[in-house]
């Protein structure tokens, strides 16, 4: 059977309207030591990681939550007026990624 045939079940192209609706946190204030540098700054594609982990999870998420920590004051400057990016501050970030649910 050829697949450009299989017909995409209804339930499937429903829940990608539904998606739409949510939100996504992205993670960007850990120190990166496992990677040696700061790797959200990182050029990639054209921009830096983090700007393609934003547009990828706007394919599929109306709003992000970007929480930010180490360097903080280079990142929010970059995302602060953008209107789909909400800004978090995790204070605890020196803490590691589980302490992400103390953030303000």
């Amino acid at each position: 059977m050829n697949k450009s045939a299989i017909p995409v079940p209804i339930m499937a192209k429903k829940s990608a309207q539904i998606i739409k609706n949510i939100d996504c946190i992205i993670p960007a204030a850990g120190l990166s030591s496992r990677m040696g540098q700061w790797k959200m700054m990182l050029p990639w594609q054209g921009g830096t990681i983090l700007d393609a982990s934003i547009k990828n999870a706007l394919t599929f998420c109306s709003c992000i939550i970007l929480v930010i920590g180490y360097r903080a004051t280079e990142l929010s400057p970059h995302y602060q007026q953008h209107p789909a990016i909400n800004i978090v501050y995790n204070a605890y970030y020196q803490q590691g990624l589980f302490r992400l649910y103390g953030c303000k």
